[in-house]
């Protein structure tokens, strides 16, 4: 029962580092890309509904202008309901200044709600097993060494 307890625990600690890996892994590229981005002032010229798995959400098309002066329309990738922006609404876009189509809104739902997804789940599944156990094992050494010392 003991070994059993111990691969379930150690179970649990292993997919949560995982989860923990790649929030961290995604914080780190949002990170380093908005590090190096340039930035610039976009309108929202429509919300654009599409149908998901969980119906029908609305994501921002949005156009902007970059420092060298081309005219650039990007989608968000995420998308939400009801909707987060209004048509005609002006957003802060970060972009790659080699290739101005690899842009991110500056929107904290858009960098980081993922990356906080995995780390939650990382610490449910990881740290808080890992605190269990070592409160067991410590209770169980504690136990042996109060059979010894009577």
């Amino acid at each position: 029962m003991r070994k059993t307890v111990n691969w379930l625990f150690l179970l649990f600690i292993g997919i949560g580092s995982l989860f923990l890996a790649v929030g961290g892994g995604i914080a780190w590229y949002n990170y380093r890309f908005i590090a190096s981005a340039l930035t610039a002032e976009g309108t929202v010229i429509e919300v654009e509904e599409y149908s998901s798995s969980d119906g029908s959400l609305y994501r921002p098309v949005v156009r902007f202008k970059t420092s060298s002066g081309e005219e650039i329309t990007m989608r968000d990738s995420g998308g939400s309901n009801p909707p987060l922006y209004d048509q005609g609404e002006t957003v802060t876009v970060y972009y790659a200044p080699g290739d101005p189509r690899d842009a991110k809104l500056d929107s904290w739902i858009t960098l980081w709600v993922l990356p906080g997804f995995f780390g939650g789940l990382g610490f449910m599944f990881a740290v808080i097993p890992a605190l269990i156990w070592n409160g067991m094992r410590r209770a169980a050494v504690r136990r042996e060494e109060l059979k010894i010392s009577g």
